[in-house]
Formats: structure tokens, C-alpha cells, sequence
């Protein structure tokens, strides 16, 4: 799993407890595992630390964050990591503390190179920040199907906004992101059993993403939706700007 810290939530959130201890902390923080019954087999890498910058905008990393031999109870890795597994990390933006420019710092991955595994599907769901543990041992359950079709997970939370259609709208938020295989079978199968599962939680879908929630449920989500209709339909009366999936959400 891949949390993203730095004034957000990170690794122990997995745990169920002291998940606000790790904010700030580093931003990414790529945690492992090789068996999830064992917390001896969990290994993190620290990205890079934003709790401070110097004078030239440079991102400096909390010492103690790489010199312990574990952290928030997971051992540090002992080289760069990739966040999928099997491929080589030359791709991601560098480890271990490194510091530099925020904006070469604070990226996955570098831009001269192919992100993430390049061919592959995405999903995330968006919840309330103070449900995100909950939401998570909700899934817990779903482990064994889930497995086998992903590559990476993230994890990461962001502050509500006052955009209408934003999937953080009027809430802190929590989301749940997952790079799949390119099985688009397989992964539109697993879909609904994940949405079932988040639905006590009033999840919000990544709108560039895949998901099968149902229009009547999506609107539901979004107490302004009424309003953004309405705007369309005043400055777009035509549809110019529409297409067949827009059409299926603002029916």
C-alpha cells in the first residue's frame, strides 16, 4: 500500500489506531507487505519528509523518520522500492530523504519516464476522513479477491472544498485508490462487492475513474447536484459539452 503523508494521513491508519501520529511525517510513504497477518514482514520507504523547507524551497526529510530501524512498527526498507512490485525504481522520484525542489519532490514518479506500470486500470473511492479506518477493515474481508487483480493501492486524505461536484466537497476526506491489472473483466466484476462494502460510508467515486455506482447514488452524494444541473442546462442548453457518460449521471 502507498500512503501519502506530509500534513495527511499515513501507515498506521492500516493499524486502526494513531494514524494522525504520522502525519507530516513523509510524503509518499510506500509501505509493503509480504504477509499482512505479520507485522515483522511490513516494510516502508520514506519518500521524502515536507515537515519543513529551507530558504531555497527545498524539501528536507525528519531525521528521525530514516534512522530508526522501524517505523510506526514496520522496518524501513533498505533501498528504493517501486510501488508496484517487480519493476525497477529508477522510475520513482528518489528516496531514502532525499531534498530538493517541492515540485520534483513531492511527484511519484519522474516525468522523464512512464508512471506507475504504465498499462493498467484505476478505481477510487472518496469517504470522510473520520471514517477512513472503519472503511478500510471494511474491505479487509474482500482481501482475497481483491489480490489478485491489483498492483498498487494508495492511500491518502485531503481537506474538504467548496466545489459542488468535488468529490471532497464539504467534508475531509479520505480516499482509496487502487492501480488493477488490465483485466477489465475481472475488475468490473470486483467493483460492486467494493461499493457494497464502502456504502455505509456515503463513498464519492473518482470521476476520472472506474466504478459502477448507479447515477440515483452518485447524485445522492452531492447535496449542490440539483444546482450544477440547473447550471448546465442554463450555459450549455445544447449538450456541446456533453457526451454519453454525462448524460447517464444528469439524466
Amino acid at each position: 500500500m502507498h500512503f501519502r503523508g506530509g500534513g495527511k494521513l499515513a501507515g498506521s491508519a492500516a493499524r486502526g489506531k494513531g494514524h494522525d501520529a504520522c502525519d507530516g511525517e513523509a510524503y509518499p510513504v510506500y509501505a509493503r507487505t509480504t504477509d499482512r497477518r505479520s507485522a515483522d514482514d511490513h516494510e516502508v520507504t520514506a519518500q521524502s519528509g515536507v515537515t519543513e523547507r529551507d530558504a531555497g524551497n527545498q524539501c528536507r526529510c525528519r531525521a528521525d523518520c530514516l534512522t530508526a530501524e522501524r517505523w510506526h512498527g514496520a522496518r524501513l526498507a533498505d533501498g528504493p522500492r517501486h510501488p508496484v512490485p517487480g519493476i525497477p525504481p529508477e522510475s520513482t522520484t528518489r528516496q531514502a530523504g532525499a531534498e530538493g525542489p517541492w515540485n520534483a519532490r513531492l511527484p511519484h514518479f519522474r516525468a522523464e519516464f512512464t508512471p506507475s506500470a504504465g498499462d493498467e486500470l484505476q478505481t477510487e473511492y472518496l469517504v470522510p476522513r473520520d471514517q477512513a479506518v472503519a472503511a478500510i477493515a471494511a474491505l479487509d474481508g474482500l482481501a482475497a479477491r481483491i489480490a489478485p487483480v491489483l498492483l498498487t493501492c494508495e492511500f491518502r486524505t485531503v481537506a474538504a472544498d467548496g466545489l459542488w461536484l468535488s468529490p471532497c466537497y464539504g467534508r475531509d476526506t479520505a480516499a482509496l485508490h487502487f492501480t488493477w491489472r488490465k483485466d477489465p473483466a475481472a475488475v468490473a466484476a470486483l467493483l460492486p462487492q467494493i461499493e457494497d462494502r464502502l456504502a455505509p460510508f456515503d463513498p464519492r467515486p473518482h470521476w476520472g475513474k472506474l466504478f459502477t455506482l448507479p447515477a440515483a447514488r452518485i447524485r445522492a452524494g452531492y447535496p449542490r447536484f440539483g444546482e450544477f444541473a440547473q447550471l448546465m442546462a442554463r450555459y450549455d442548453p445544447g449538450g456541446k459539452f456533453r457526451n454519453s457518460f454525462i448524460d447517464s449521471i444528469f439524466r
